[in-house]
C-alpha cells in the first residue's frame, strides 16, 4: 500500500502501533504525546467495568438475563456513549475537522481509519455471552441505527419512560466494549483489563 504520509509521520490520536512496542505509535511512547487524555480515559475505562461489576453482582449476565434493564444498567449505557462521542470528538478534531456540532454522521468518518469494525471485545468470566463487535456493521447510509448500542442510547436519553426496556444488559457490554475499543485504537495502551478477576 502507498502511504499517505512521510515515514515518521502520524495522524493524530489513531495509534499505528509496532508490534514490538505496544505502548507507542511508530516508536513514539504514546504517554509523551498524550499523558493527561490517556490517564483521563484508562480512568474512564475502569469506572465503567466497576458499574458493570456492580451490576453483575445483582443480574448473573449470562444468555437468559442479557434482556434485564433497570436504572444502572442504563446509566452505564449513557456514560459509555457519551465516552464513544467523546473519543470520536478528539480524533476527529485533531486530524483537522472543524465542524462546531457533531453527529453520527461525522462520527461515522472514523471507522475505516481506525479499523473499528475489525475490533472485538470478550467478557472472559461469562464465556457464555458471545463476544461484541459494536462497530461491526456501521455505515454511512445510516450511521445512529447501525451503531445498535448509540440508537439504543439515543432513544433511554431522550424518551426513559418509552425506551427504558431498551436499556439492557447486552446493550450495557456491547456499549463498554465500544468504549474499551475506541480508547484502545486512540492511544494503544496495553490494555489487559481483567474486568472480572
Amino acid at each position: 500500500e502507498e502511504l499517505e504520509l512521510e515515514p515518521g509521520r502520524f495522524y493524530p490520536r489513531i495509534a499505528r502501533p509496532r508490534s514490538s512496542v505496544p505502548n507507542s505509535v511508530f516508536g513514539f511512547p504514546v504517554r509523551n504525546l498524550y499523558t493527561r487524555e490517556l490517564e483521563s480515559s484508562v480512568g474512564q475505562i475502569y469506572s465503567l467495568i466497576n458499574r458493570l461489576k456492580e451490576i453483575s453482582q445483582v443480574t448473573e449476565p449470562t444468555k437468559d438475563n442479557l434482556t434485564s434493564y433497570g436504572h444502572l444498567i442504563r446509566e452505564c449505557i449513557l456514560i459509555a456513549s457519551m465516552e464513544v462521542e467523546s473519543h470520536c470528538k478528539s480524533v476527529l478534531r485533531a486530524n483537522g475537522y472543524s465542524k462546531a456540532i457533531m453527529t453520527t454522521h461525522d462520527y461515522v468518518l472514523v471507522i475505516e481509519p481506525m479499523k473499528l469494525d475489525e475490533y472485538e471485545i470478550s467478557y472472559s468470566r461469562f464465556p457464555s455471552i458471545e463476544n461484541y463487535s459494536p462497530f461491526g456493521g456501521w455505515n454511512r447510509k445510516s450511521p445512529t441505527e447501525s451503531l445498535g448500542f448509540y440508537h439504543i442510547y439515543n432513544s433511554i436519553k431522550h424518551d426513559r419512560e418509552s425506551s427504558f426496556h431498551l436499556a439492557n444488559l447486552d446493550t450495557a457490554f456491547e456499549a463498554v466494549a465500544a468504549c474499551m475499543i475506541l480508547s484502545r485504537s486512540v492511544f494503544w495502551y496495553s490494555c489487559e483489563v481483567h474486568v472480572y478477576r
